[in-house]
């Protein structure tokens, strides 16, 4: 289903283009001219993933085990990286209310509609 409207052909049928339409006026053609194939169609998960796991396994396979102060050092890395991340994570829960009666929180720009609207994240 497409209506015509101002110059612009407006798609329903694909749900991605129909945001984009509602959200920044998005023409269709350049949607459709946008999609493009390898290597610009590998998700984002796929490449941090890869971003992060190369070093680490080449790490992990050069260690050396006599090295004990290598050891130490990620072994305390590992362990106040897990911390912090547990002491971050129950902040923000402990903090959350507080900070919302402040007036100190966000709106998602990113979702369609008036900002005001919006509810707070």
């Amino acid at each position: 289903m497409t209506e015509k409207t101002r110059s612009k052909t407006i798609v329903k049928d694909d749900p991605t283009l129909a945001d984009l339409q509602e959200r920044y006026n998005m023409d269709a053609e350049v949607w459709a001219r946008s999609k493009r194939g390898f290597p610009f169609n590998i998700p984002l998960k796929f490449i941090v993933a890869l971003a992060l796991g190369t070093p680490i396994a080449l790490s992990v396979a050069w260690f050396d085990t006599s090295n004990t102060y290598l050891w130490k050092v990620y072994l305390y890395s590992l362990f106040f990286s897990a911390i912090a991340y547990y002491v971050t994570d129950k902040a923000i829960d402990q903090f959350k209310e507080s900070l919302e009666k402040n007036g100190l929180f966000g709106k998602d720009l990113n979702k369609a509609g008036e900002r005001d609207k919006k509810p707070p994240v």
